[in-house]
């Protein structure tokens, strides 16, 4: 008998609705649940809403509240409690710098090198949702 794996909730902040679209098709296409938010203000009205998602993606730079003002807010209300953070961005960051850390960013990785396929792959091992594939 196969085990059942709890369906894990993404949430996916990007400024740019063709970028939300390809990967909320990549990751539903995979069987997570997938919640999009158009920029800061959208997220944090989302996560005040009361979703509660197990990975946050973030791009960096979104207009009016980028992803380190949205995370000091977050943190501050306690919005996502456990979630594990991925910034997905042109910028180049470390994950081990102060700020990223004080934030609890778990990973930073490059908008401009990684696929979507390898990105759902990250956030899969992030999670520990499936066993990464053996090709």
């Amino acid at each position: 008998m196969e085990q059942e794996k709890s369906v894990k909730k993404i949430f996916i902040v990007d400024d740019n609705r063709l970028l939300l679209d390809m990967y909320l098709l990549a990751f539903e296409s995979q069987g997570f649940e997938v919640t999009p938010a158009f920029g800061g203000i959208d997220a944090v009205e989302k996560l005040r809403g009361g979703i509660i998602p197990d990975l946050i993606l973030f791009d960096i730079e979104t207009p009016i509240l980028n992803s380190f003002e949205v995370l000091k807010i977050m943190r501050n209300e306690k919005l996502i409690p456990n979630a594990k953070i991925i910034v997905f961005s042109t910028i180049k960051r470390e994950a081990s710098d102060e700020e990223s850390r004080s934030l609890g960013i778990n990973k930073y990785l490059p908008k401009i090198t990684t696929t979507p396929s390898q990105l759902v792959q990250e956030v899969r091992v992030m999670l520990d949702a499936v066993t990464p594939p053996t090709h």
